[in-house]
């Protein structure tokens, strides 16, 4: 977002607002965030979005595909 951000919010694939739990964490620091998934299940897997909002109410959005691939047993 131009200028400094003041408020950074996470989305799942399903749009619901992301929030901090045992599972995931959302570290931000000034104008970055990063979410971070512990323990990540298939059922993660699709396109997450990080939403910026400035002072005057503009947006910015970026996405980010999370991939989870199955270990094969040989």
């Amino acid at each position: 977002a131009i200028g400094e951000p003041v408020r950074l919010e996470w989305y799942n694939p399903q749009g619901e607002r992301i929030v901090a739990s045992k599972r995931m964490a959302l570290h931000t620091e000034t104008s970055r965030s990063r979410l971070i998934i512990y323990n990540a299940i298939i059922e993660d897997a699709g396109i997450y979005r990080c939403q910026a909002t400035d002072a005057s109410g503009h947006t910015e959005e970026a996405s980010v595909v999370l991939e989870i691939y199955r270990k094969l047993d040989r």
